[in-house]
């Protein structure tokens, strides 16, 4: 559908950003758009609180964070998993 509205709507891109960036918005908004209509309430995550650490990032526990961020990824319902992928990827 995000394609289909970029096609419908090309006259209205004005390269202010990559082509890519463009469609990426659209989907986004229709993503968002489609999860409106189902009524599907958003909740407010509390965030892992051994993810909030400033201190410096070394080269060793970047991998291990890295493991955590999927994990707790992965640990979200669905609907917010989703979300965040189609924000992220």
């Amino acid at each position: 559908e995000s394609f289909v509205i970029a096609f419908q709507q090309i006259n209205q891109f004005e390269q202010r950003s990559s082509f890519g960036a463009w469609i990426k918005r659209i989907a986004i908004n229709k993503a968002i758009s489609s999860l409106r209509k189902k009524k599907i309430r958003f909740e407010e995550l509390a965030l892992d609180p051994s993810l909030q650490d400033d201190e410096a990032i070394d080269e060793a526990g970047f991998e291990l964070k890295v493991e955590a961020v999927k994990k707790a990824i992965n640990a979200l319902p669905e609907r917010y998993r989703t979300v965040v992928n189609l924000y992220l990827f």
